[in-house]
């Protein structure tokens, strides 16, 4: 994702599920040709800091034409949950309550879902 080494400066404190809107896929009507993609070190960082959930507002945490999904595989050594293709575009920077259910489908690895945030006073 563009420009992470912005992220890695802040102090995630309790911040234990994060939501990155990245605008790398500016019309979800339209599967793009290519997006951001995060750097292969960030799921690592993001284990280290006591992360369990990365949202992000593309269709993959990996690169499309990936064989091997190793974002997919490295942040799930860490057990970090992936949220993709949640829509961000109308959310200001802050702090939310993230409820998302995924629908209970036996023998999948992934489900639809929809999720909703409501802001944390």
């Amino acid at each position: 994702m563009a420009d992470l080494q912005k992220l890695k400066t802040r102090v995630l404190a309790d911040e234990a599920r994060i939501l990155f809107r990245t605008g790398g896929w500016p019309d979800s009507d339209r599967f793009p040709d290519r997006i951001p993609v995060m750097e292969p070190t960030l799921p690592d960082w993001l284990g280290r800091q006591g992360v369990v959930l990365l949202g992000v507002d593309l269709p993959s945490v990996d690169p499309l034409d990936s064989k091997t999904l190793d974002n997919h595989h490295a942040l799930g050594q860490h057990r970090i949950t992936i949220l993709e293709g949640i829509s961000l575009e109308d959310v200001p920077e802050g702090r939310f309550e993230l409820i998302a259910p995924p629908l209970n489908i036996t023998g999948a690895d992934g489900s639809p879902l929809r999720a909703l945030l409501r802001t944390l006073e």
